[in-house]
């Protein structure tokens, strides 16, 4: 079981299959796997065998909200070398309320000042415009476009953004100051 990471609202931990209810929830909602490349759960059975199969990865993390006791997303971490891209999914009563970036600000800081990452990048589906403003809310760039990428019987465009080690720095740095300002005023 990994070490759980916490935020000021959250819990990042190991998945266990006392979450299958709350991942069924979510993974039964077609909005919510609309720009996913797996399809609707239709049972809780194959809810199970998804955390038992993917989930239960060292690499998958739990996105419990701390109030609630309660999972409400997935976050992978894919890394390569010093690239660290990343995946996730998160309760549809639960957008809109900035967890994503707390959750991917917190990841990155994992990534770049003790993993030793030197670029985060992700993608998302043309479309997904949501997931893009999390990736520029944490500082990431704009990367590049792939065409044509096929996924549940649509065409889809793949959009990259990624941030450097020295851009996350800057980014941390400029942080700081508007929370530095905050307080001042």
């Amino acid at each position: 079981m990994k070490t759980p990471i916490t935020t000021n609202r959250l819990i990042l931990r190991s998945f266990t299959l006392e979450d299958a209810k709350d991942v069924f929830e979510y993974a039964s909602e077609p909005e919510v796997t609309k720009y996913l490349t797996w399809e609707v759960h239709k049972n809780i059975e194959e809810t199970i065998d998804v955390i038992k199969t993917f989930y239960l990865n060292q690499n998958t993390f739990c996105i419990e909200l701390k109030n609630e006791k309660k999972c409400i997303g997935a976050f992978e971490l894919r890394p390569k070398e010093h690239i660290f891209s990343f995946g996730y999914v998160l309760n549809r009563k639960y957008w809109n309320q900035g967890i994503m970036t707390e959750v991917l600000q917190k990841m990155m800081e994992i990534c770049f000042e003790k993993l030793g990452a030197k670029v985060f990048e992700g993608s998302y589906y043309e479309g997904n415009e949501a997931s893009a403003t999390v990736m520029k809310k944490c500082g990431m760039k704009f990367q590049g476009k792939k065409r044509e990428f096929a996924c549940k019987n649509t065409i889809f465009t793949e959009i990259s953004h990624s941030i450097t080690l020295e851009e996350y720095k800057d980014f941390k740095a400029s942080l700081a100051d508007r929370h530095q300002a905050q307080d001042t005023h």
